[in-house]
């Protein structure tokens, strides 16, 4: 009788011979490659994974000998390995499971992700490390004959860069021109700033790459500005911002008909739009300006 035998480890092997007219007394083993051992129970490490004709000859008081032949299977240990995702701070971190199995298929997986206790049994789990630093991530998977191999890798989770922006016209109406001035900055040291994805709110997804672009809005309205920056660790972050565009206000005057060399009366009848009319400027095409309403 053997237990379970998997390339690598301790192999117990126990005598369940039964007497005959005499007494059990020795007991030689025959392991199949040229080694042997003596005693009613053994011990062995098999060199390779294969099947070995394992022998047990049982001598007893009589000098009568009975011998019986087992093959005996060393299985192939399965192989662990995985994958993750971008290692990034406060950010959901997937792990991939890319393990292959031996001779037996693989049916149970441990994670211990050495962060506060933390672990997992699924096969391809997620987890979020509760700090940036460096973590020894371990895997364990076992076979269907309780084969056993383990992996460990040691991951540095990075601090996410920190998104931000300016725009240049606080007030801004249909058809002008406005800019957007990055002022995003790195966290940590081991990672720069690297890339710029913008949404300017036209519905059409990204609108610019450039570190500081510009756009015109074509009507009013309030649209959400959204920066996401990335960095040389693929580490992300996200900023939206409001920018409102208000209605032009509508120009229009009215006058009475004057003679020459008499003052000539012209009243206002501007239309106001999202805000109040603060300024006029009359140009009465004679090199002739007022500033009054």
């Amino acid at each position: 009788v053997f237990d379970t035998v998997c390339f690598g480890d301790t192999t117990s092997f126990s005598d369940a011979s039964s007497n005959g007219a005499g007494v059990n007394q020795s007991w030689f083993w025959d392991f199949g490659n040229g080694d042997t051992a003596v005693g009613q129970n053994v011990q062995y490490s098999f060199p390779l994974d294969q099947t070995y004709n394992v022998q047990l000859t049982v001598t007893d008081t009589n000098d009568c000998v009975a011998r019986v032949t087992q093959d005996v299977i060393v299985f192939t240990l399965p192989t662990a390995a995985f994958t993750n995702s971008n290692l990034c701070f406060r950010s959901a971190i997937n792990f991939t499971d890319q393990s292959v199995q031996g001779f037996n298929p693989i049916t149970n997986w441990l994670w211990d992700f050495d962060d506060l206790g933390a672990s997992s049994t699924l096969q391809n789990p997620q987890h979020t490390f509760t700090l940036p630093s460096t973590y020894d991530v371990s895997l364990v998977v076992t076979d269907s004959r309780s084969c056993v191999d383990t992996v460990v890798r040691s991951l540095t989770v990075n601090p996410k860069p920190i998104a931000n922006f300016g725009i240049d016209r606080p007030f801004m109406c249909p058809g002008e021109q406005v800019c957007f001035t990055d002022s995003s900055t790195a966290a940590g040291s081991t990672g720069a700033i690297s890339g710029w994805n913008w949404d300017f709110n036209f519905n059409a997804g990204t609108d610019a790459t450039t570190q500081t672009p510009c756009t015109i809005y074509p009507g009013p309205g309030t649209y959400s500005v959204q920066l996401i920056v990335s960095d040389t660790n693929q580490c992300t972050d996200t900023l939206i911002q409001l920018a409102n565009v208000y209605n032009n206000p509508s120009a229009n005057f009215d006058w009475q008909v004057a003679c020459v060399d008499s003052p000539m009366q012209f009243t206002d009848f501007s239309l106001e739009g999202d805000t109040a009319i603060s300024d006029w400027l009359w140009d009465f095409g004679d090199f002739v300006q007022d500033i009054v309403q």
